[in-house]
């Protein structure tokens, strides 16, 4: 299993994804990224 550190120390584990579900994810992640980059050239 992975874990990501936390900022107060801790860790956390990380869900296990399916390839697809990986692939939503950074997918949504994009249009995220893409969204705020717009917002922030205003």
């Amino acid at each position: 299993m992975d874990f990501c550190q936390r900022r107060d120390g801790g860790t956390v584990a990380l869900p296990q994804l399916t390839d697809e579900q990986r692939a939503a994810a950074l997918e949504k992640a994009a249009a995220a990224r893409k969204a705020r980059a717009e917002l922030k050239e205003r």
